[in-house]
């Protein structure tokens, strides 16, 4: 008898510990939304730099690592923003001016400078905001 009980806690244990080590993101509708604008904006703008759809999907593949390792931090911020795309864009944008100019490939220096240029991006747009909100 003892030793279910202590089957059945061990078991509990183990599931409680994988699913916090897990920690999934959570796809939701701002998921998508978030995620098809990214695209569609790197796509766009990209596109006018480089003038080679072919070589889009190559230059904007630090979009989709973003959204898969940095999500949980875009979506904080998109939430921060009010939910304005507005900062993303400028961010996006900033980051592909500096793939295309600076001739910058490594990934994680890319995704880095995104998420600095959308934090500055933010904290701008909320200033902006404020006032407008003042006059």
């Amino acid at each position: 008898m003892i030793r279910n009980i202590l089957l059945v806690t061990f078991t509990i244990l183990l599931l409680l510990i994988s699913t916090s080590i897990q920690s999934p993101v959570t796809y939701t509708d701002d998921y998508k939304d978030i995620s098809n604008f990214m695209k569609e904006i790197c796509y766009d703008k990209s596109l006018i730099l480089i003038k080679n759809e072919n070589g889009v999907t190559t230059f904007c593949d630090f979009i989709d690592h973003i959204l898969e390792h940095d999500y949980e931090k875009v979506l904080n911020l998109y939430h921060k923003a009010n939910k304005s795309f507005k900062p993303l864009e400028l961010a996006i944008g900033d980051t592909i001016q500096e793939r295309f100019y600076k001739k910058e490939e490594r990934s994680h220096q890319l995704v880095d400078s995104f998420l600095r240029n959308l934090n500055l991006m933010t904290d701008q747009f909320l200033k902006s905001l404020k006032k407008r909100d003042e006059l």
